[in-house]
C-alpha cells in the first residue's frame, strides 16, 4: 500500500507540474500576443494618419468652414489663411497639424482613442511633450524608429506608441 501511495503522490505532482508549467507557457504567449496585437494595432492607426497628413499636405493644406468648432489656426502664418467668400461664408486653411488635432478629438470622442502631435521645440505649446515622449523623442534623434509599451494611468492599462513623424515644406 505505501508503494500505491507513493505512485500517486508522485502522479499528482506530475500533474501539478505539467498543468502549471501549460499554464505559465499560456500566459506568456497570451501576453505576447496582447503585446503584438496592441503594437500592430497602433502601427496602423500611426500609419493611415501619416496618409491622411499626405492627402492634406499634397493639397497645400485645406479649406473650411469656419464654425465653433474649427476656428483659424493661430499658429498658421500663411497668406490667404482666411477667405471671406460671402456674408455667411468664411473659409479657412487647415494644414496638416491643425487637422491632425481636430481629427483627434473626434477620434477621442467616438473611439476612446488618444493621439496628438509633440515635439521637442512645438509651435504649439498645447504640442509640449510629456515626460515620456521627452525621453522617446529624445531616442528618435538618436536613431530610435518607434517606441511601444504599457503604462498604467488612473487604474487602467494602455499601449503607448510613438513614431517620429517627419513633416517636409510644402511646395
Amino acid at each position: 500500500m505505501n508503494k500505491i501511495k507513493q505512485i500517486t503522490i508522485l502522479l499528482i505532482l506530475l500533474w501539478i507540474g505539467i498543468t502549471s508549467t501549460s499554464f505559465f507557457w499560456n500566459y506568456i504567449k497570451v501576453k505576447q500576443r496582447k503585446e503584438m496585437i496592441s503594437y500592430q494595432t497602433a502601427k496602423s492607426f500611426f500609419n493611415f494618419l501619416v496618409l491622411i497628413r499626405y492627402w492634406n499636405a499634397s493639397h497645400g493644406g485645406v479649406y473650411v468652414p469656419v464654425t465653433k468648432k474649427i476656428l483659424p489656426n493661430p499658429y498658421l502664418d500663411v497668406p490667404l489663411r482666411d477667405i471671406k467668400v460671402n456674408d455667411n461664408l468664411i473659409l479657412t486653411k487647415v494644414n496638416p497639424a491643425y487637422m491632425t488635432r481636430q481629427f483627434s478629438e473626434i477620434v477621442r470622442e467616438k473611439q476612446g482613442v488618444q493621439f496628438h502631435i509633440t515635439s521637442l521645440k512645438p509651435i504649439n505649446p498645447q504640442n509640449r511633450p510629456t515626460s515620456l515622449e521627452e525621453k522617446f523623442l529624445k531616442d528618435f534623434e538618436k536613431g530610435i524608429k518607434e517606441k511601444g509599451v504599457f503604462i498604467k494611468k488612473g487604474g487602467k492599462t494602455f499601449y503607448f506608441y510613438m513614431s517620429p513623424l517627419r513633416t517636409k515644406k510644402s511646395v
